[in-house]
């Protein structure tokens, strides 16, 4: 089963916050409701109203269906309704983005926005009839900060829903129900739900007939990048095959290596403070050829500190000897500055 709106850590303690944008009202906004509105609304509110119409999506706060239940991941959101309280109906939307490779190195450049691919799957009044009793299971559960004993953590999985009705909207969210106290009737009750619509729908099969149908390029869902290979690519990747396997083979050894030696120098610059990602490039002979981010600068001191911070990075590697390494193509890794201490791993992009 596909995990769902993953937020992911490493061994330095990330904390990437992940979640769809939820099409949510402000009350003093542009429609008017009567409804009572409870959960997790506030916290959303930030979060970019126009996905709704990338997506063709309604908001639902304003919704006069009967009933109308919705179902986000990282990926996909499923819509369950009926608008007579007699037949259903139902909607899953797929969706990515286009990664947006904009030059951390050159701010003034306008930044490229990420493009929104989507594809919808109605489903028939029989399907759509067999989901909404599903949702019944979890009817009238509260948010996961309203449970007691339900824990939050930073690595996991997040669900969100959201119900409209005639008089009453609510969102509630899920933090990780398998990471739950196994005694726990409410995370039990989640995680059940979530197999059990996965596996009525085929959710997972949707989402990569959706996934196939796009043109060859790098996508994201917000905390991983997937790349879509051309054929050339393709070849590529059969041909060094080996030398990936050989990076594979000595990337325990080099990334601590890399962690070790980088936050003994670094530890002697008192007051250096890092928070981005980095991203670094190497050639064959392992020189460093690149540093980026993907971190989104939030005014001219944000890109100051970053740009500081690449140039002690370049520095530090002057004091880096990794002759030990004969890799046969150019690769990647990660860097994390974390508690004072650096942290160094593979990229998703396994070295590409």
């Amino acid at each position: 089963m596909r995990k769902f709106l993953h937020r992911s850590t490493t061994q330095t303690q990330r904390f990437l916050l992940l979640a769809p944008i939820f099409c949510l009202l402000t009350i003093n906004g542009t429609a008017q409701t009567n409804k009572t509105i409870s959960g997790d609304t506030a916290f959303w509110y930030k979060y970019q109203l126009g996905e709704c119409e990338k997506l063709n999506i309604p908001l639902l706060i304003p919704s006069t269906d009967k009933f109308h239940f919705r179902f986000w991941t990282d990926d996909q959101a499923v819509d369950i309704w009926s608008v007579d309280g007699t037949s259903y109906n139902g909607l899953i939307t797929s969706f990515i983005n286009s990664s947006v490779d904009n030059n951390a190195n050159n701010p003034s450049k306008e930044q490229k926005q990420p493009q929104t691919f989507a594809k919808q799957d109605l489903l028939d009044t029989a399907l759509a009839r067999q989901a909404f009793k599903l949702t019944t299971q979890i009817a009238g559960m509260p948010t996961d900060q309203e449970i007691k004993g339900w824990h939050q953590g930073f690595d996991g999985i997040e669900y969100v829903i959201e119900t409209s009705t005639q008089s009453n909207y609510s969102l509630r969210s899920y933090w990780t129900p398998t990471a739950q106290d196994s005694s726990l009737l409410e995370a039990k009750k989640i995680e059940v739900f979530v197999k059990d619509l996965d596996s009525l729908l085929n959710l997972g099969q949707k989402f990569h007939d959706f996934f196939a149908s796009l043109q060859p390029g790098a996508y994201t869902n917000g905390f991983m990048i997937t790349v879509k290979l051309t054929p050339e690519q393709i070849q590529y990747y059969k041909r060094t095959k080996p030398y990936r396997d050989y990076l594979k083979s000595i990337s325990d050894t080099l990334n601590h290596y890399l962690s070790d030696t980088l936050s003994r120098i670094f530890a002697k610059q008192s007051g250096l403070q890092c928070y981005d990602e980095f991203f670094l490039k190497f050639s064959t002979d392992n020189r460093l050829l690149k540093i980026t981010t993907n971190s989104e600068f939030t005014d001219r001191e944000d890109k100051r500190q970053y740009m500081d911070c690449t140039k002690k990075i370049k520095k530090a590697f002057n004091q880096v000897n990794v002759a030990f390494v004969h890799s046969q193509i150019p690769y990647w890794k990660e860097l994390m500055f974390s508690d004072g201490t650096i942290t160094v791993f593979d990229t998703s992009n396994g070295g590409l």
